[in-house]
């Protein structure tokens, strides 16, 4: 072979590995691109307890219906991986920042690069089973078209604002917050309840306090009545 047109070849095939190279070095820097950031579980911890701090977020455990059951984050919503994409309209009303939470981070961290590509502002939280968490409860959460559209007609509905402000209106059928005691012996256990207050943090508790008392499916409305105005509060 002439010598000029070897080194022609072999200039040629350099050029060719050094873009791909270049190539899959792109490839690599996009992919990581795709990553989203994460959020420590002592931090996630300290934000569910802290009333004021736990208003900028929006907590989305991606497991199954009965693990969510099982035990969750106490203002953690529940909707399955599998699912998220029939949730994009509920999730595009909201303006808290996203955290994403499974078990082990499997489920979380897909849900998490989904969001990200939907264009969420969105934190991949430790798994259940992987960090400790403090803030773990049974009852369950709904964001507030969900809990007005399955509290609907319900006989089992509690008001845990003040008599002051249940007295002035209320959700149709509703009855105010008292103490275990003042609960009607119609209320089975069995059946769905539903609660809600002014920002959800007096429900999520008297929820937990019902759950503990052997009810069996407790809904808190994570969104109060000082929240939304999508609650028609009526005089009985």
């Amino acid at each position: 072979m002439d010598q000029r047109k070897y080194k022609r070849l072999l200039l040629l095939a350099l050029l060719l590995m050094l873009t791909a190279c270049q190539s899959q070095s792109k490839l690599t820097k996009d992919s990581s691109s795709s990553e989203v950031n994460t959020i420590p579980g002592g931090k996630l911890d300290q934000i569910q307890e802290d009333i004021q701090e736990k208003e900028k977020y929006l907590v989305l455990d991606v497991r199954s219906p009965g693990e969510y059951q099982s035990g969750h984050l106490r203002h953690a919503i529940n909707i399955p991986l599998d699912e998220l994409q029939e949730s994009m309209e509920i999730l595009r009303e909201r303006s808290e920042i996203l955290i994403t939470i499974c078990n082990t981070q499997n489920r979380s961290s897909k849900a998490a690069i989904f969001l990200k590509g939907e264009g969420f502002d969105v934190l991949d939280a430790p798994g259940v089973k992987s960090y400790p968490y403090k803030s773990m409860v049974r009852h369950h959460n709904l964001l507030v078209k969900d809990f007005l559209t399955e509290a609907k007609d319900s006989e089992q509905i509690i008001d845990a604002r003040s008599l002051e402000d249940y007295d002035k209106g209320h959700l149709k059928n509703a009855i105010p917050w008292e103490d275990i005691e003042s609960l009607p012996s119609s209320f089975k256990k069995d059946e769905p309840l539903y609660i809600y207050c002014y920002a959800g943090n007096a429900s999520g508790h008297l929820a937990e306090e019902l759950v503990n008392e052997g009810f069996f499916a407790v809904y808190s409305c994570l969104d109060g009545t000082k929240e939304s105005d999508q609650f028609e509060l009526i005089k009985e």
